[in-house]
This record gives C-alpha cells, sequence and structure tokens, in this order.
C-alpha cells in the first residue's frame, strides 16, 4: 500500500492511495476531507482480475444502532445488524440503492454511493460490496476498469435534509447551461416529499409529476407550479383518478402520489 498527498486547496485536502489486491488486480483511491463538512469521499478506479472473490470498504462506527435504514425504491427498509437466525446469517450483503444509514438517537453515519448497491451491517461494522467476481453465467464477468465514488457522512438526526436530500445531490452532478436563470416549473413545500420524476404528459397535454413521501411519516405540503395550473391525481398509466387541492397535499408514508397539471385556460 502506498499514500501520498496528492493535493490541498482552501476547502479539501485530497490523499491518493494506491494498492495492489493480488498479482492481477490493483486500486487507485483518492480520499477527499472537506474543511467544514461532515463528509469524506471515495473516488476509487480498480483494475479487477478476479474469480470468486468479494472485495468490500468497510467502517466500524461507534455509533448505538440497532438497525441499518436502506433506500429502496420510493422509500427506505430497517433491517437487524444482528444475525439471530439462519436466514439472517445467509445474507453476506443486504441491497441499498443511494444511501444506507446508521444511527442512534440525535447521531448517525449515512454511506452515500454512486453505482454499488450492496451492503451489510454486523454489530457496528457497516461494509460496502465494492467488486464482485461471479463466473456464472459470463466467466468474464466483472473483469477490467471500474470507476466509482462512495462517501461515509455523518450528521445528527436521521432526516431527508441530513441524509436523501445529499446521497441525491451525490449521484446528479449538475449541468451548466448558457442563458437566463428561471424558476423551477414545480417546487413542493415539505423537504420529506421528493419530487422524484417530472415530464411532459403521453398525450402532450399538461405535466406529470411522481412525487413520494420519503421520511416514512405522513405530512401535509402544497405543491406550486410556476404557471396558473390546475390538477388532478393519476396513476401510472396517466388515468385520471380524481381532482386535488395543490394547496393541501396529504401523503402518508411513503406513500407516493402521481399528478398531472394542465395550463389554465387551454
Amino acid at each position: 500500500v502506498k499514500i501520498s498527498l496528492k493535493e490541498v486547496t482552501k476547502s479539501t485536502v485530497t490523499f491518493e492511495t494506491v494498492m495492489t489486491l493480488s498479482e492481477k488486480s490493483t486500486l487507485t483511491k483518492l480520499t477527499r476531507i472537506y474543511s467544514g463538512k461532515k463528509q469524506i469521499d471515495f473516488e476509487t478506479s480498480i483494475d479487477w482480475h478476479e474469480k470468486h472473490k468479494l472485495l468490500k470498504a468497510g467502517f466500524d462506527l461507534d455509533i448505538n444502532a440497532t438497525g441499518l435504514r436502506s433506500e429502496i425504491q420510493f422509500g427506505s427498509i430497517v433491517r437487524p445488524v444482528w444475525k439471530t437466525n439462519s436466514f439472517e446469517e445467509a445474507k453476506f450483503e443486504v441491497s441499498n440503492q443511494r444511501w444506507s444509514d446508521y444511527s442512534e438517537p440525535g447521531y448517525g453515519a449515512a454511506i452515500l454511493n454512486d453505482s454499488k448497491y450492496g451492503i451489510n451491517a454486523l454489530g457496528n461494522l457497516v461494509t460496502l460490496t465494492l467488486q464482485k467476481s461471479g463466473t456464472h453465467p459470463d466467466p468474464m464477468a466483472d473483469e477490467g476498469v471500474h470507476s466509482f465514488k462512495y462517501s461515509i457522512l455523518l450528521h445528527s438526526a436521521f432526516s431527508s435534509d441530513s441524509v436523501i436530500s445529499k446521497a441525491y445531490s451525490f449521484n446528479t452532478e449538475p449541468r451548466v447551461y448558457r442563458g437566463k436563470l428561471i424558476e423551477a416549473p414545480v417546487k413542493v413545500s415539505s423537504s420529506h416529499v421528493v419530487i422524484e420524476s417530472l415530464k411532459i404528459a403521453e398525450d402532450d397535454d399538461g405535466l406529470i409529476i411522481r412525487l413520494y413521501e420519503c421520511e416514512g411519516t405522513g405530512c401535509h405540503c402544497s405543491l406550486k407550479a410556476s404557471f396558473d395550473a390546475k390538477a388532478e391525481i393519476v396513476n401510472f398509466l396517466e388515468e385520471p383518478q380524481g381532482g386535488c387541492d395543490l394547496n393541501d397535499l396529504y401523503f402518508k408514508a411513503f406513500e407516493i402520489k402521481t399528478i398531472r397539471l394542465y395550463r389554465v385556460g387551454k
């Protein structure tokens, strides 16, 4: 293992780690530490040529948590961190999407990732799967160069603001365009109601907005459009299901709503 200082700026310090994993595989990792930010990013490149091996990154956390909360589609699930039966012992990893969170009341750590969806927690040790090397059905699966990033984020109480919004930002780099800054077409008043997608309706008549409650608790919120609009609830096929009041939308825990906006006067 070779560790060297790569870069120093006013806001960051970056270390480079070069590691020989085997006779065939190597790893290069940039560890970026921020000033005034409770987050450490790991940008990793692996030249991988292994068979039937698993590479994981582990975080030994001094946190008293009873479960690991992991993002799933339109919500999250809490799984125990202790193995109490043969089914749990067989789970060398479980799935997560953009984040997993390990928290006690008032303090916690989240593991963010941009493409690595296997994770596990046993006691205080949380491990993110970085690379696999299965051989069936493709005997050359996972071989070659892989580049990805992950991060550990410290926070106070778990919430959309402290974890979920940061995981979205970690996965979605901003796109820069020349032109005039305009108002967002739609805004939602609650931080734990997420606008997951926004698109033109399939029949080109109006906007389709899909939202969901991400913290697992019911809430009231409002949805504001940048234009005069009327709204209705639709299903996933964009078929009408009834009207709605944009000034008073109620979401149950993890509820998904799909709303169609029509421009008034059209």
